[in-house]
């Protein structure tokens, strides 16, 4: 539902992050969905080398776990189970925000339909740089590269990324790898981020 109120609306949501292009990338989506004096969307990051369970402590709006694969299942069931363990109620708890092998593939959604399975964790790359008009040099990490893939992504291409990342999901059918409460985890290509993102632009109006 669309916000019609004439007050301002607020929203601040935390995100544990595991380093600057998903930090940088939230913060871009902040700049999308800012529309002053509609609304303003603010995000607070934590680090996913720290405590998770801390970080999340006390904290009463909303919030994710915003972490890859990275095929490294032993460190994945780590992440999830210690989002878990946080006591409380389900709202307490932060959303798997996880891309399945990684981050670049969220990046990719925003630009085609990609349901390819990968062997290695560096395979988007290549991708990523000929959709975003990257040189073949460019480290995407950097953060003057993630600057300019960002600069690349409009509010449209955000909701073709989670319409991508839908049928994805949608393709899934058997084949569960791990299940907890109602999340379910495939093989690769897998990705959760996009039902926090998904919420986001509900919660403000934008879907």
């Amino acid at each position: 539902m669309k916000n019609d109120s004439k007050e301002i609306f607020r929203r601040q949501y935390l995100c544990i992050c595991e380093g600057s292009q998903e930090e940088k990338y939230f913060e871009h989506l902040s700049h999308l969905l800012y529309n002053y004096p509609i609304r303003a969307i603010t995000f607070k990051f934590g680090s996913i080398k720290k405590d998770i369970t801390r970080q999340i402590r006390n904290i009463k709006y909303d919030k994710a776990v915003v972490f890859d694969h990275d095929g490294q299942p032993e460190r994945f069931s780590k992440i999830v189970n210690a989002c878990r363990s946080i006591n409380g109620k389900n709202k307490d708890k932060p959303v798997f925000a996880y891309s399945n092998l990684n981050f670049d593939l969220w990046l990719i959604l925003h630009k085609i339909y990609y349901s390819s399975s990968i062997c290695q964790n560096n395979c988007y790359i290549n991708h990523v740089r000929t959709l975003y008009n990257l040189q073949k040099y460019e480290d995407i990490k950097s953060e003057k590269v993630i600057d300019k893939i960002l600069s690349q992504i409009k509010l449209d291409n955000v909701k073709q990324a989670i319409t991508n990342a839908k049928q994805i999901r949608s393709s899934k059918t058997g084949n569960i790898i791990k299940k907890l409460d109602n999340w379910c985890f495939y093989p690769e290509p897998d990705l959760h981020i996009h039902e926090f993102i998904e919420y986001i632009l509900k919660d403000c109006g934008e879907l």
